[in-house]
């Protein structure tokens, strides 16, 4: 017997990949292999080797002995039905050894032989989840907002009612598997020869054939619709994080639930504003005569406009906090950080010559002073 592909290597995920990795890559390449699309000479052995890995890797316990035992560990002991033989002979007691070598659950139930059907057919499964880019303003982040928009969503067709097919002759029963959903496979192993039943790589479980396909689906068993909705966004989100639409994902299989949207929200830059952690800082300037007269003066916030009074000991550069002004989160407000940024104003020549005159007679010595204890 030839040997068998890995499985992993088959749907082309790694080995520590997660449950919905090899959905999501077993749905892409059951898509691009099915009969009914891929017409080339080895799609229908692809499809069948991509049905049999994922029967595997889907299933928590096969997985598991596949990645401990291989191929046999895997197939034999948990198909749907099994037939074996030349086990007489075996000593000991074959509880025993499947206990160890399957942990614990044998293939025959017992000493009966031949099938134990498992339910096959058309198995409902989750769309796949989308994921999009969501801007928005830096105070619409800081305050929170609803916004309204238009996206995509999946719906049951209304003409075949999600069947992909309109009239019961539009069908025939599936010739592969001949109505059944699934097909049996013969193993050989160190342990005999076993039966395994899988889904049938043909109609997929449905146990029939579409001869001719919905009008308006075209056999994908839904329409692809528009919907206006409102999108809650809380005050004091970050770039990177999402937000989840529920249902407004890729469509459902065999009458499965759509797939949910995740809004990966990006925060634009603000002009003035920059945010760290939950305060905000901006840099505002200050005339020099505010300071010296300690003036009142007004300050933007994203909260409405603040007053605070200025300080003849204020320095530029120095940190002025409004306490609450910042981000607002369930665990706690932030700061507004005000940075005092000193500035010159211009003045006519007038008033400049008499403030020169004025400062002619103030004369101070910060420059001497620093220069002579300068090391």
């Amino acid at each position: 017997m030839s040997k068998k592909n890995d499985y992993y290597e088959i749907l082309g995920v790694s080995r520590d990949a997660d449950d919905k990795t090899i959905k999501t890559a077993y749905r892409k390449l059951a898509k691009e292999y099915h009969p009914d699309v891929n017409k080339s000479a080895d799609a229908e052995q692809k499809m069948k080797d991509i049905n049999e890995a994922y029967e595997v890797l889907s299933d928590s316990s096969k997985r598991a002995a596949y990645d401990k035992y291989g191929h046999d560990g895997a197939n034999n002991p948990f198909g749907s039905g099994f037939q074996a033989g030349g086990f007489e002979d075996f000593g000991g007691s074959m509880s025993d050894i499947f206990e160890s070598f399957f942990g614990g659950r044998s293939p025959f139930g017992g000493r009966e032989s031949g099938y134990s059907r498992a339910g096959y057919g058309p198995r409902k499964s989750k769309g796949e989840s989308y994921r999009i880019r969501l801007s928005i303003s830096f105070l619409d982040a800081v305050l929170g907002t609803e916004i309204e928009q238009t996206i995509d969503h999946y719906e049951n067709c209304n003409v075949c009612s999600g069947k992909g097919y309109e009239k019961p002759e539009d069908v025939r029963t599936c010739s592969t598997c001949k109505g059944k959903g699934y097909e049996n496979h013969q193993t050989k192993t160190m342990f005999g020869t076993f039966q395994q039943q899988s889904i049938c790589h043909t109609c997929g479980g449905e146990g029939h054939e579409i001869l001719k396909k919905c009008s308006k689906c075209h056999g994908k068993q839904t329409i692809k619709t528009k919907k206006n909705i409102k999108i809650k966004i809380p005050a004091g989100i970050t770039s990177g994080q999402d937000l989840v639409v529920t249902g407004y994902g890729g469509p459902g299989f065999n009458g499965g639930d759509n797939g949910d949207l995740y809004l990966t929200v990006y925060v634009e830059e603000h002009k003035y504003y920059r945010r760290v952690n939950n305060d905000i800082y901006i840099n505002l300037p200050v005339s020099i005569r505010d300071i010296i007269l300690e003036n009142t003066i007004s300050v933007p916030t994203p909260h409405g406009n603040e007053k605070i009074k200025m300080k003849s000991s204020y320095t530029n550069d120095l940190v002025v906090s409004i306490k609450g002004k910042g981000v607002r989160t369930q665990r706690g407000n932030g700061d507004l950080k005000i940075v005092l940024k000193f500035t010159v104003a211009s003045y006519d020549k007038k008033t400049t010559k008499k403030l020169k005159d004025i400062l002619e007679s103030a004369k101070d010595d910060i420059n001497e002073e620093f220069m002579k204890n300068f090391d």
